[in-house]
């Protein structure tokens, strides 16, 4: 499970927030799928940056060739999920893809991606990653849009920073150092 924030420049409501659960390859049997649920693009202003998108993936990694995933995203304000017309576009389908540069280094890894649709987010993107530690990347990458009616015909360049802090590690460690029943 995860949860994150987005930070979208220059916006006057540039707060957006996710949340995913999932379960990885080989869980639920031998070689079965690793699936996630999520919801993302839950922002701070009503029918301004609040998109509310569900999402299902269902994905494999598969050795020396990468994470391979594709899935469903349904927007729950079909008000800001449309056209250029108006027209619903809050339904669609994604794939994405993913691989470490292994055996050379798994600090450095490629990514590409594509969602369905001619909504304001709808189109793909390519980026490398750069892991500076186990819980800390950097992405660059560009993004072009299926709908230039509603965004830069050019597209943009994507910088985005992961900081992952492990909660779960955290709690066991201060259970580990608790002092025990009745010291102080």
């Amino acid at each position: 499970a995860e949860a994150g924030f987005d930070l979208f420049l220059p916006s006057e409501y540039p707060w957006q927030f996710n949340a995913r659960a999932g379960v990885p390859d080989d869980a639920l049997f031998k070689n079965s799928p690793g699936i996630n649920l999520g919801i993302w693009g839950m922002g701070t202003e009503d029918d301004v940056n609040n998109f509310d998108i569900l999402q299902l993936n269902v994905g494999k990694t598969i050795p020396k060739i990468g994470s391979i995933a594709a899935g469903i995203y349904k927007g729950l304000n079909e008000d800001l999920l449309e056209d250029e017309n108006g027209n619903d576009q809050s339904l669609g389908w994604m794939v994405s893809y993913y691989r470490t540069l292994e055996p050379f280094t798994d600090r450095i890894g490629v990514s590409a991606d594509y969602m369905s649709g001619k909504n304001i987010f709808s189109g793909g993107g390519v980026g490398a990653y750069f892991w500076f530690t186990k819980f800390i990347d950097l992405i660059l990458g560009w993004v072009w849009f299926e709908n230039q009616e509603l965004n830069p015909k050019s597209g943009l360049f994507t910088i985005q920073l992961d900081v992952d802090l492990d909660f779960a590690r955290s709690l066991e460690a201060k259970d580990r150092n608790a002092a025990p029943p009745g010291s102080f």
